[in-house]
């Protein structure tokens, strides 16, 4: 039994590849169009998904300006114009859904951000924690098994696997959230709607994990080891966030990344 229909931008990217797939198996119908097919910063394209659809909730996840498979961005100002256009171009039918979800990152925390990218996060999150109807999830780093073999885990399981190294390149504290525990925040806004109490949640575990901490949860994966190689030391830098408490029994990174070794062996 279908539970309502839900727009979904940026389905094509990292967060839309794992989330898209279990909201449609927990009965939820999804539309998520591609960037070919809808240019979210052209009004009259986005009117057009309005014109015979009717929403429970819209959940933003498109953005332009990160480069694939990492957080550098490009230094480019027109993205913070095209950012702002595609979340407005959407809230023009905000009065139609009961929900509207943003997908926020790290950058936007702290001072504000100088760069386009950072600073297009940062007013977008503005947006939504200043409406009635706005959640602001904030993603410092995710992983879950449909991700790219790029990407830190898929590649670091990958090279397990296969017996090879496992490699970083800067030990630092880095703040990771399982795919399935992320939608575990979707569902519950999704399904309560509470936004008494909170319009914001960081989407982090409490514990804080080093990135040499999660290769030794990988090296532990099965009955033999790999050499952990690491290019530069610890750092004091970290990329976290506060644990916010929903009262949701979580997965976790450790048994997160064993999941994703069992999807990918």
């Amino acid at each position: 039994m279908k539970k309502g229909k839900i727009l979904f931008t940026g389905g094509n990217g990292f967060i839309g590849h794992q989330l898209v797939p279990l909201l449609r198996n927990d009965g939820w119908e999804v539309v998520s169009p591609l960037s070919s097919e809808i240019r979210l910063e052209c009004e009259n394209e986005v009117d057009t998904l309005f014109e015979s659809n009717s929403y429970r909730a819209i959940i933003h996840a498109a953005m332009i300006g990160k480069k694939f498979g990492g957080r550098n961005v490009i230094d480019d100002k027109s993205i913070v114009y095209t950012n702002m256009m595609m979340v407005e171009n959407l809230f023009k039918h905000v009065d139609k859904i009961d929900l509207f979800i943003n997908f926020d990152s790290g950058v936007s925390s702290g001072p504000i951000p100088s760069d386009p990218y950072g600073f297009s996060k940062y007013c977008i999150a503005q947006r939504f924690l200043n409406h009635i109807k706005g959640i602001n999830l904030r993603v410092w780093g995710c992983f879950g098994p449909y991700e790219d073999p790029k990407r830190f885990f898929h590649t670091n399981i990958n090279n397990y696997l296969q017996k090879k190294d496992i490699t970083i390149h800067k030990d630092i504290k880095m703040d990771f959230i399982y795919a399935d525990d992320l939608y575990k925040i979707v569902k519950y806004f999704l399904h309560f709607g509470d936004r008494s109490h909170t319009k914001e949640v960081n989407c982090v575990y409490e514990k804080k994990y080093l990135l040499s901490e999660i290769a030794e949860i990988i090296n532990n994966l099965d009955d033999y080891k790999v050499n952990i190689t690491m290019e530069e030391e610890y750092s004091d830098n970290s990329y976290c966030g506060d644990s916010n408490d929903l009262g949701i029994d979580y997965i976790g990174l450790e048994k997160g990344i064993r999941e994703c070794w069992s999807a990918w062996k």
